[in-house]
């Protein structure tokens, strides 16, 4: 598998940002050449100093079929960056009093069950207990509006009571979404434009509900023979939560107007309290992440269409690696064939978290948990290229397989078991 390497320097002269040469760029471009020769990487990264881009470049192809290459213009999904999005705007119709954080969702939507219990405050903070996924079953593959999501949303049943633990809920903005478009008698869209992407000059910017950018990359996956088109989805079902599609240089646009406090004080105050800004997103093959360094005055972006765990070390390690300091490049395992490999009841569905089950199959394509390629490895674990996670199978004292440790770094996540 090849994969396009281009230097698009040249292309930031119509940018609002400053284009200069920084002594990092040799030691990013070293960092940043394994994991393009691999195949490893598609989409953009941009690392700026302050206003000023010393550091720009794109890799792989937003179309791979036409061998169309990405391009700084390329426009990708942000993923869960769009609720950061989602943030500024309530905190704006905050201020202007055309709703309250302790407001029941019922004042909104009388319908939604339970909406006496949850709060705008519950949604906002992920505490509203709506399920992450609220579309199961749902055809992704049309256009969605906020009402109709919330109105998929009221058909779930809650994880827990309201406001009873935290848990990460795209469903929840989705409803928030909803909340906002009824409070300001506009669409999302609407508000996106009016209170980030306009006052940012985000030009490239757009939500799905009105549709994609015309320069906007096809979203990948790794396989077992390389690259293959994630399947197809209309992502204005995560409106709210999921929805916006923007540039490298768009995002740029946005940290600046964030720290700046053009976009509003109380919300960068909440986001920059330690100093640091960390944005990330993940979904259908896209990949997004904004770091920002208060200290150094220091953002480092990548937009991408692959979903590959290179994205992972760019983001543990791009920061330092722009600093100038020294840090580790991966190293990959010894990779087996399937039929090397116990295979037996290793098949099932896996909780991922409260409410978010996966499944994993073995076939004869390979293993595969949900659209993730598991390659199996000399050590008895297995290898995902998507994140080059390391899954180990936790198998109980009959061998049947109990759970499975996924680890990245020093993260472990254990998933437990929960059917065939």
């Amino acid at each position: 598998m090849t994969t396009r390497y281009l230097c698009l320097a040249a292309s930031f002269c119509a940018c609002s940002f400053a284009l200069g040469a920084h002594a990092s760029t040799p030691d990013v471009n070293r960092y940043i050449e394994p994991f393009a020769e691999a195949g490893h990487l598609s989409g953009s990264i941009l690392i700026a100093q302050g206003d000023q881009i010393v550091f720009a470049e794109a890799f792989g192809y937003s179309d791979y079929d036409a061998s169309a290459p990405n391009t700084l213009n390329t426009a990708f999904n942000i993923a869960s960056i769009t609720k950061f999005i989602t943030q500024v705007i309530l905190m704006r119709l905050l201020d202007e009093g055309l709703l309250a954080v302790d407001d029941p969702l019922s004042k909104y939507l009388p319908n939604f069950p339970r909406g006496d219990d949850i709060t705008i405050q519950h949604l906002w903070q992920h505490r509203s207990e709506i399920p992450h996924i609220v579309t199961d079953g749902a055809d992704t593959t049309r256009r969605y509006t906020a009402a109709e999501v919330a109105d998929l949303a009221a058909k779930t049943e809650l994880l827990f009571e309201p406001d009873a633990r935290e848990a990460y809920s795209s469903g929840g903005y989705s409803v928030l979404a909803r909340v906002l478009e009824i409070a300001a008698s506009k669409s999302y869209a609407e508000l996106v434009a009016e209170y980030v992407t306009g006052p940012a000059g985000m030009r490239g910017a757009q939500d799905a509900t009105t549709g994609v950018p015309d320069a906007v990359a096809q979203p990948y996956l790794l396989g077992a023979k390389g690259w293959r088109r994630a399947p197809e989805e209309d992502l204005s079902y995560l409106v709210g939560a999921g929805s916006v599609y923007a540039s490298a240089p768009d995002l740029l646009a946005l940290t600046r107007a964030f720290v700046s406090g053009q976009l509003g004080e109380k919300v960068r105050d909440a986001h920059l309290a330690d100093g640091n800004l960390n944005w990330n997103g993940s979904t259908g093959g896209y990949r997004a992440f904004v770091q920002y360094d208060m200290a150094t005055d220091r953002t480092v972006i990548f937009v991408g269409n692959l979903q590959s765990g290179a994205v992972e070390w760019l983001r543990s390690n791009l920061m330092d690696v722009a600093a100038g300091k020294a840090v580790k490049q991966p190293m990959l395992p010894t990779f087996v064939a399937t039929d090397q490999f116990n295979v037996d009841g290793l098949a099932g569905r896996y909780e991922l978290r409260p409410g978010t089950e996966l499944p994993l199959r073995v076939d004869d394509d390979g293993i595969w948990m949900d659209a993730w390629l598991l390659i199996p490895t000399q050590s008895g674990d297995l290898f995902s290229l998507q994140d080059y996670g390391v899954i180990t199978p936790v198998r109980d004292e009959t061998g049947a397989v109990t759970r499975l440790d996924w680890k990245r770094g020093d993260d472990v996540w254990p998933m437990k078991r929960v059917g065939d």
